[in-house]
């Protein structure tokens, strides 16, 4: 028997023995015990729990937060799982403990704090919205439960987006050609699509644009975008791994000096949420400024950027910045510059500029704009996010912001009832 026969074979087995594993159901969640969920994560069961590793998760003191946890043995349904929606957990879990793992802001990781926070999380915290992100961008774990609801978390981003926004015309954020097409009159830079240009088309943008951004015509976070140096490049070359990667290519953006100094060598960001409420009047519910690292090519708050709170009002930092790992600064880490009491150059303009944006597509009421503001003072249009995170908006301050939302998505929600 060969490897991959061989690797078959054990997955039929695993296959075949999680398929008749049953379990009682709480929340839409199978019920486990501490050793299975040690062993979906892949720790050691900890030895404060070894005497209770194999008794329902329900009936240990881990989730005293569950209401009625009693009458859930006595009159819980039982499901069988098959192995996708066993992995599919898994999943779910192992995610946790990275992103526990990766929070810079926790001192002294321990598999037993891990296990402690991923039970109250998935079997209290999850069903109230706030997924394994939000658990940590928003530190459920320090928080009453009555200043919880304060928070967006994916829970209501689902519902806010559900009100607002069309899904057949999504496409017009999702994909950065058809944003750039819709929005053309907000965008001064020079851009290409690479697989819908020819060659001499490619050369002809090069020429003029030696040094170029190029990103996929599809994807979220900066990821894959790069800045790309032509100099002694084979073009032909380089044209095929563009459209290979099907990247759009764009003239890089000369920013404000004011937000350059915060650091040069990216594209310093300003991500503003628009929502038009059902009178039809936009208005622009949160702002936030994204600030990228030295030697990086874009500020994306997941691609290593830091970003801080904006006051819709005057248009200063009201907060210090944060990263991924939850790390806060109050200047930035590579040039020191202090972020707190800064004020956005043109911000009058920025929010005119994305109030009068947020009328173009009125199948789309809520989009999350990421704005530059250029060398000569224009606003440039980078692109929009119609399911946009709030992560960024909300972990710097820790203040939750429900309720700049609440009143207009009930009032879309009865709209829509209406029709």
């Amino acid at each position: 028997m060969n490897v991959r026969k061989l690797k078959k074979w054990i997955k039929g087995k695993i296959k075949k023995f999680y398929s008749h594993k049953t379990w009682n159901v709480y929340n839409g969640k199978p019920i486990l015990s501490i050793s299975e969920i040690c062993r979906f994560i892949k720790i050691k069961v900890p030895t404060k729990f070894e005497d209770i590793k194999s008794v329902p998760i329900t009936e240990t003191k881990l989730i005293n937060k569950l209401k009625n946890k009693n009458e859930i043995i006595k009159n819980g349904k039982r499901k069988k799982y098959n192995y996708d929606e066993i992995l599919e957990i898994k999943q779910y879990l192992r995610r946790f403990k990275r992103k526990y793992y990766s929070q810079e802001s926790i001192n002294n990781k321990k598999d037993l704090e891990l296990l402690k926070m991923l039970i109250e999380w998935y079997y209290y915290f999850d069903n109230m919205g706030f997924d394994y992100d939000d658990y940590f961008d928003y530190e459920v774990f320090n928080k009453k439960t009555k200043d919880l609801k304060k928070y967006l978390n994916k829970g209501y981003k689902k519902e806010i987006y559900r009100a607002c926004n069309d899904r057949r015309y999504t496409h017009y954020c999702k994909n950065k050609g058809d944003f750039n097409k819709k929005f053309k009159k907000f965008i001064q830079r020079d851009w290409i699509i690479a697989e819908e240009s020819s060659l001499e088309e490619f050369k002809s943008f090069i020429k003029k644009h030696p040094r170029f951004f190029a990103k996929p015509i599809e994807g979220t976070g900066g990821q894959a975008a790069k800045i790309i140096e032509t100099d002694g490049k084979d073009l032909q070359s380089l044209y095929h791994e563009c459209v290979k990667n099907q990247y759009i290519c764009e003239e890089i953006v000369k920013q404000h000096k004011e937000m350059a100094q915060f650091n040069a060598s990216t594209l310093n960001t300003l991500r503003l949420y628009t929502l038009v409420p059902a009178d039809g009047k936009p208005i622009i519910t949160l702002g936030n400024a994204r600030f990228g690292r030295a030697g990086n090519d874009v500020d994306n708050f997941h691609s290593g950027g830091v970003s801080a709170v904006i006051d819709l009002k005057t248009g200063k930092l009201v907060s210090d910045a944060i990263n991924r790992a939850h790390v806060k600064v109050s200047h930035h880490p590579d040039t020191n510059v202090k972020f707190k009491g800064f004020k956005i150059p043109n911000f009058k303009e920025c929010k005119k500029a994305v109030c009068e944006a947020a009328l173009e597509i009125k199948e789309l009421r809520h989009i999350g704009w990421d704005i530059a503001i250029a060398e000569d003072g224009h606003i440039e249009f980078i692109e929009g996010n119609a399911f946009p995170n709030f992560d960024i908006t909300q972990a710097a301050d820790q203040v939750g912001k429900k309720d700049r939302y609440e009143k207009y998505i009930d009032e879309l929600i009865n709209l829509k009832k209406q029709k």
